[in-house]
């Protein structure tokens, strides 16, 4: 075994008998638990047999606290791209256009059942060609104003200093409360929507 499996192992061991010891503490009636465990140890080389006891005591901890309400999970973020897509569609703002899908993990699912879609924002793109746009800055007088450049129609979107930086997050707000006040419009896909602004458009909905 190399040094850093040998010392990984170590580690997991450690942890493993302290959450095994406060588990069983917890669960005295655990008996089959015990033995299976005991098993386990035994047949398996020390690395495996901790990883494996790490990960169901593990899980038996998430389940115990679950159950309680006693422990909030916070795993889910709109950083995450959805695994399981509920629907897909568009929002104009800021003179650009932004792309979002709706939908969860398997992970937030497995661990709550109650955790709901969230939104997950792409962009920006250019208005005309839904090309994505690159930042950039331009010289405007005396100072440097922050732009948006399509690379392919050449299209310049100037950006508001009062939201700059800011403006993916407030997209992405604007958007889950128009899907939860159902203020969209939704797309049949036979032509080309009029995008407004400050407007979020809806391809599908499953």
């Amino acid at each position: 075994m190399k040094t850093r499996e040998y010392l990984t192992a170590i580690i997991l061991s450690v942890i493993s008998a302290f959450i095994y010891n406060l588990v069983t503490k917890k669960f005295p009636s655990f008996d089959i638990l015990k033995k299976i465990l005991s098993i386990v140890s035994k047949n398996l080389s020390s690395y495996y047999s901790a990883i494996f006891i790490f990960l169901v005591v593990f899980l038996l901890v998430i389940l115990y606290y679950k159950n309680r309400g006693g422990i909030s999970f916070a795993v889910i973020s709109s950083s995450q791209k959805p695994e399981y897509i509920r629907l897909r569609g568009l929002h104009s703002r800021f003179g650009v256009i932004w792309s979002f899908l709706c939908g969860h993990t398997l992970l937030s699912v497995l661990i709550d059942k109650t955790a709901g879609d969230y939104v997950y924002v792409e962009g920006p793109f250019c208005p005309k060609c839904l090309t994505e746009v690159i930042e950039s800055s331009k010289n405007w007088i005396l100072c440097k104003k922050q732009v948006w450049i399509c690379p392919k129609c050449n299209r310049t979107v100037y950006r508001s200093n009062k939201f700059y930086r800011a403006e993916k997050k407030i997209v992405e707000k604007s958007i889950e409360r128009d899907l939860r006040i159902k203020d969209f419009i939704l797309i049949n896909g036979k032509k080309e929507p009029e995008l407004k602004d400050n407007t979020t458009y809806v391809f599908e909905i499953k």
